[in-house]
């Protein structure tokens, strides 16, 4: 399911290999040797360009489906990316520097980026109990039809869940009732990790302080360590201390 048909299979890599290597290399040793006496324009014909690998050669298009950056309230955040079923950083994760952590919002997030928002949301519909997952199926054809109605930037802009957001489209085309916040709640233990945004909690130095799945937990987490880093970088000019009376001037009056 999560594989998005981007990558040629082992066989194509293969036959990619035997065109371009000598008949008779069957061992690494053999490899190691015909390397060594292999001129560089030989080596070179070994390296794997792009359209190689790729199935499709629409650059363009990939980036828009697994961008770089992920832009929430206002700042950029960036991505990496991680494909190793099992392992703690397998998906995607958001670098969020420490002195952006205090008033970030949590559900953005939810939606992870455009090449991974159709597995995720499959999976979701996956979770719901046997009662409402039946009156979804076949739920790939279901969330085909829910994701262009769904109003992603606008509802990362209001901090709205994904969660909420099917919910909602789901309530008028299949007259089926979900609560979002018990769905989203049910999806955060049930869920792969593949399917949820991944976040390392950076220092000004880039060293990463905390790392994990939960947002509002690594906020927590970060709380003391956030504090200290705004009084760092608070400016001099807007810092005083030791105030016994008001000295900010006079207010103006409302009209």
């Amino acid at each position: 399911m999560r594989r998005r048909d981007l990558l040629v299979d082992e066989i194509v890599l293969a036959a990619f290999y035997q065109r371009h290597l000598p008949e008779g290399i069957v061992s690494r040793n053999g490899l190691e040797a015909w390397l060594e006496r292999a001129g560089p324009d030989e080596q070179k014909k070994l390296f794997l360009q792009r359209d190689d690998v790729l199935l499709t050669t629409d650059g363009d298009n990939l980036v828009e489906q697994f961008p770089d950056t992920l832009h929430v309230a206002g700042q950029s955040f960036a991505l990496r990316y991680c494909f190793k079923p099992g392992d703690n950083k397998d998906g995607v994760t958001a670098i969020i520097p420490l002195g952006a952590l205090g008033a970030l919002p949590v559900y953005p997030f939810d939606w992870l980026v455009p090449g991974m928002l159709r597995d995720k949301c499959i999976d979701m519909i996956k979770a719901l109990p046997k009662a409402q997952r039946k009156r979804l199926v076949p739920v790939p054809s279901v969330v085909d039809s829910l994701l262009p109605k769904l109003k992603i930037a606008v509802s990362q802009a209001e901090n709205h869940s994904l969660a909420q957001a099917l919910a909602e489209q789901i309530a008028i085309y299949y007259s089926l009732t979900i609560n979002p916040i018990e769905w989203r709640d049910q999806c955060e233990a049930v869920l792969d990790d593949y399917c949820r945004m991944r976040f390392e909690i950076h220092d000004k130095n880039g060293v990463t302080l905390h790392s994990g799945r939960v947002l509002s937990e690594l906020i927590s987490q970060c709380r003391q360590q956030l504090d200290v880093s705004i009084n760092e970088y608070a400016s001099d000019a807007f810092r005083q201390e030791s105030l016994t009376q008001w000295n900010f001037g006079l207010l103006k009056a409302k009209s």
